[in-house]
């Protein structure tokens, strides 16, 4: 049959009233006439979309672009069939494209920053949404997406400032609510959270991360019988993929705090929550065995190489802090920033862009990494020192005679360029019980890397701390490096007494200051996951807490064994 443009302008008009039904053969009959017309190709996809039919969708949207490839309109349709379908990863890249070519059509901006958001992309998410702030966008939704990318950052002054924002405008916006909760705890102003405790009751009846807020309110609280009737009635079955992580890490998390006759649920629900998080498109922009790779061949090059004799201390290099990750690096960090002469880099290693650096050049070469740095000349490794210089310039500033402390726990790994760069450079090494550290990592939330994730499994994480700390100890005795070594179970029951040699071995007298460190830390934000913990009063409760779990964690514990006796936690 004919269609003729009025025909089809009044199918449009029935599509946009809900009217698939009635639309879609006017469609495909127009599509007879003119098979050329992108829009309508486009108007057919988007039928077959809304009424299930993806794969179709997705051919006719394809086709519409085929025929018009600079409607960003088209971009944003097809890729929000792809993310519909779980092929998130597909739909970015022509969402990217099309902005390109259309940086202001705000639509596939807005759908670009969250599908970021929800691949942990916080820094571009945050990007895409403040452009978008900047031309006017003040819905509830841009609001609080712009605020999610911030705090994920770490970064809660900034993100709290935005959700206020958002909430002079909206002040009924649940998900804003929730985000605002989940910066205030977050910054650890918890009288502030408190707060919200009853707003966030309202709503939770029709947003159950409105309740998983609330209960984390109130675990940090020390409330715990409160958060557990608070979660206990979430069912993450049926929920979208994020929300469902969230349900259960937190549900573990207060398992977890309400005492070892809770052991076996809390294990149950974190270990529900790694599988899930392990088949996340975050997770699938990892590599767990390319962090691995660089752990093993750092070990060739060690044992290739002699015994080295001890160095003298090189005055002016840098000092390396580093561990296992969970071992109470950012609590020594933490005390040591309260020192008036001490810099920390806080996880923003100068080190880790020379090693990228490093790595780049022996592959221009043509050569092995690490073993191209046995090659170098004076003045390629005086060429990465510079560079070093250059990247502490700009994340800590200039020195002023202070010590600078690179914190970075799985630095570890890399000693032996710092060897080649600052022979006598001081190393710190924070020592846990491996059973504990390992525990932690397993229950730990991380921003997702090749490294860690290699800790959304039991067996996996035991065989990463054998690998990163087997390297160590070949390092400890082979590279000469100066180096000191301090238990954080003997911090938490001795702090002078760990902190003292530590100061000394630093070249630095004591200093009162350090033992005010949680106060000074509490005016600061802490980008690491451990930013809850450090602002606490230290107490014992984290020793020996992985023998309530020793059932669970039996798949690492041959793997720790040799660590266990050779750190002295037999």
């Amino acid at each position: 049959m004919s269609v003729s443009d009025q025909e089809l302008d009044e199918a449009i008009v029935r599509h946009r009233r809900g009217d698939v039904s009635a639309a879609e053969p006017v469609y495909r009959a127009a599509l007879k006439e003119r098979p050329g017309e992108a829009r309508i190709w486009h108007l057919l996809g988007v039928a077959c979309f809304q009424r299930g039919a993806a794969k179709e969708a997705e051919d006719h949207v394809r086709r519409a672009l085929s025929l018009d490839g600079d409607e960003p309109s088209f971009a944003n349709t097809l890729a929000n069939i792809l993310h519909a379908e779980g092929r998130t990863n597909e739909a970015v890249p022509v969402l990217e494209t099309a902005l390109k070519r259309h940086p202001d059509f705000d639509p596939a901006a807005y759908n670009l920053g969250t599908l970021y958001l929800l691949r942990a992309d916080y820094s571009q998410a945050e990007a895409v949404f403040r452009a978008l702030h900047v031309r006017g966008a003040t819905s509830a939704e841009s609001y609080n997406n712009f605020a999610t990318a911030i705090l994920r950052q770490y970064r809660f002054d900034d993100g709290l400032r935005v959700c206020r924002e958002g909430l002079a405008l909206h002040p009924e916006a649940g998900p804003l609510i929730v985000t605002f909760a989940y910066g205030l705890e977050g910054a650890n102003a918890l009288e502030n959270a408190e707060e919200l405790l009853p707003r966030l009751a309202e709503i939770g009846p029709n947003l159950p991360l409105a309740k998983v807020m609330r209960a984390r309110i109130l675990r940090r609280l020390r409330r715990f019988e409160e958060a557990w009737e608070d979660i206990r009635g979430v069912d993450e079955t049926g929920q979208p993929e994020l929300d469902r992580i969230e349900i259960l890490y937190e549900r573990g998390m207060i398992l977890d705090a309400l005492g070892p006759e809770w052991a076996d649920r809390a294990f149950a629900d974190i270990t529900a929550y790694n599988a899930l998080l392990a088949q996340s498109s975050e997770a699938a922009r990892c590599d767990s065995e390319r962090f691995l790779s660089k752990v093993r061949a750092y070990r060739r090059w060690a044992e290739a190489r002699p015994v080295g004799p001890p160095h003298p201390l090189t005055p002016d290099a840098p000092v390396f802090f580093v561990g296992f990750p969970r071992s109470g690096t950012t609590l020594m960090e933490q005390v040591l920033k309260a020192h008036p002469n001490v810099l920390t880099t806080e996880e923003v290693s100068p080190l880790v862009p020379v090693e990228a650096e490093a790595r780049r050049l022996a592959q221009a070469e043509g050569t092995l990494y690490p073993e191209a740095l046995d090659r170098w000349d004076e003045k390629r490794l005086s060429a990465l020192r510079q560079r070093f210089t250059d990247e502490r310039d700009r994340i800590v500033g200039p020195l002023e005679g202070r010590v600078l402390v690179d914190k970075l726990p799985l630095n570890i790994i890399g000693l032996g360029l710092v060897a080649k760069l600052w022979p006598g450079a001081r190393i710190l090494v924070a020592l846990r019980d491996p059973r504990d550290a390992c525990l932690s990592c397993y229950f730990q939330r991380f921003k997702l890397n090749d490294a860690m994730a290699n800790f959304l499994d039991v067996g996996q994480t035991g065989r990463t701390y054998a690998e990163v700390m087997g390297l160590w100890l070949r390092d400890r005795d082979t590279l000469g490096l100066p180096y000191h070594q301090y238990r954080y179970e003997d911090l938490v029951g001795d702090f002078e007494g760990v902190v003292r040699p530590v100061l000394e071995f630093l070249g630095l007298e004591w200093n009162e200051e350090v033992t005010r460190y949680r106060e000074k830390a509490l005016t600061r934000s802490i980008r690491t996951p451990s930013f809850r913990q450090v602002t606490a009063k230290l107490h014992s409760g984290a020793v020996a807490r992985w023998k309530r779990y020793e059932t669970g964690l039996e798949p690492l514990l041959a793997d720790l064994a040799p660590f266990v006796e050779t750190f002295g936690y037999s």
